[in-house]
């Protein structure tokens, strides 16, 4: 497997696609959690039961709904690594964030690429000739970066729809949902 190392460099730029707040946090928001830091917080693994009720109760879950992980990249993982198997097939489309195939790759899955037709648009129906039997996962992101295609509601539905029929988990990426007002999270929290 071959990595393109990227540094990241953030001087005098705007990184947008690394899903960061560009203003920073308030001086006042810093101040306010330096003073809860104390020798014994900082070497103490961190306790997340009481951060993760109230998220459920925020989401109008239940707590064993949840999964707290560092980072998106660390949830695909363990998602790719729990819903699939090995030789698994993974339908995803591209360009989008990288990771996914990486992780795909890296767990010996078969990461079945979805390209975006000739004028940048996304045909559901290219993603829905790919969801065979034998698709274990189906990746989708709204929006997507670096694309920023969304899914309608009908166009969702049908994908789900599909899953379903075929016993195909979808995971829905909405790491970016700052930027549209539209989510799915419904769909996770309803529909079982």
């Amino acid at each position: 497997m071959v990595r393109v190392f990227d540094q990241n460099e953030r001087k005098d730029f705007l990184r947008l696609d690394l899903n960061e707040n560009p203003g920073g946090l308030s001086q006042e928001f810093i101040n306010k959690v330096l003073s809860d830091v104390t020798p014994q917080l900082v070497s103490q693994y961190p306790e997340t039961l009481h951060f993760t009720q109230v998220l459920a109760n925020f989401l109008q879950t239940d707590v064993s709904h949840l999964c707290l992980v560092n980072g998106s990249a660390e949830g695909i993982r363990y998602i790719i690594q729990a819903f699939t198997s090995e030789n698994g097939r993974i339908v995803g489309v591209i360009p989008s964030y990288f990771m996914f195939q990486v992780y795909s790759e890296m767990y010996n899955r078969n990461f079945v690429k979805v390209p975006y037709n000739e004028d940048l648009t996304m045909s559901i129906g290219s993603i829905v000739k790919e969801l065979t039997d034998d698709t274990q996962l189906l990746i989708l992101l709204n929006p997507n970066n670096p694309m920023g295609n969304v899914y309608t509601e009908e166009e969702f539905k049908t994908l789900l729809g599909i899953a379903k029929q075929k016993n195909i988990i979808v995971l829905v990426d909405e790491a970016y949902h700052y930027f549209y007002p539209n989510t799915f999270i419904k769909y996770a929290l309803e529909d079982e």
